[in-house]
């Protein structure tokens, strides 16, 4: 009697069942940590919240001088006028999240370099603590400005013109607190540009235009595994920020 030992259909089908079957939970925690991942990625706009909030807690602590938080401010108001430029046409390339990227990694070591060297400030100081509040509300800005990026109530041309705003908030800052001092009346003009930029905000979040779908931010988003990383890799390797030119000169208030 002659034996047939090719697999039938029915035998392959119940192979194949099995085999998945098997490798399923293997599979479906990579599936959750894939989607954990897209989800929790943060955005450049709370990496500028991110660092401002380093420069708000260095002045607290000491670890930075009020001319140091000055600069950074200043490297700061840079990173988001090329975020401004970058987005004016709604879209956000590769080429210019990869450019983004690179000025905040070397803000990033900047500010571990300014905190991290043998200069201390006063934070009891009046000026010391006046810049604190005004680099925690610029963390608090940006904050915002990420929430409604995220949740569509901003497209990226309002962020845009949000981070063209920051920037000239940020200039007005770093000017003001250059000599170490900040006196009553620059705060009294920084306190104001903050309050309009708080409004515009507000206004742009809920002003019924909404962007549509996730997709349109293009290529930017990426895992906070990801920038953690780099931040871990800026932080050892002590690169170095340079200096960074303004190349757009005038006031930094808002007109």
């Amino acid at each position: 009697m002659h034996l047939n030992h090719t697999p039938t259909k029915t035998c392959l089908t119940t192979l194949r069942a099995a085999l998945l079957a098997a490798a399923l939970p293997a599979l479906l925690p990579l599936a959750a940590l894939a989607q954990d991942f897209s989800n929790s990625a943060p955005n450049m706009f709370q990496r500028n919240a991110y660092e401002q909030q380093r420069i708000a807690q260095g002045l607290k602590d000491g670890s930075l001088t009020v001319q140091e938080a000055a600069r950074l401010e200043q490297n700061q108001a840079y990173i988001e006028r090329t975020e401004a430029r970058a987005l004016r046409d709604g879209t956000l390339s590769e080429s210019e999240r990869q450019r983004i990227q690179e000025a905040q990694n070397r803000q990033s070591a900047a500010i571990e370099r300014e905190r991290s060297d043998n200069q201390r400030g006063d934070p009891n100081s009046v000026s010391a603590r006046r810049m604190q509040e005004d680099a925690q509300r610029n963390a608090n800005q940006q904050r915002r400005i990420a929430e409604g990026v995220q949740t569509g109530q901003v497209t990226n041309r309002e962020a845009a013109r949000l981070e063209h705003m920051e920037a000239r908030g940020d200039r007005s800052l770093a000017r003001a607190a250059a000599d170490g001092r900040i006196d009553r009346h620059e705060q009294q003009r920084i306190n104001h540009t903050d309050q309009r930029q708080s409004q515009s905000i507000h206004r742009e979040r809920h002003d019924g235009q909404n962007r549509q779908g996730q997709a349109s931010y293009g290529g930017h988003q990426r895992g906070q595994q990801q920038w953690q990383r780099s931040e871990y890799r800026q932080r050892s390797n002590g690169n170095h920020y340079g200096q960074v030119q303004d190349s757009q000169g005038g006031r930094g208030y808002l007109r």
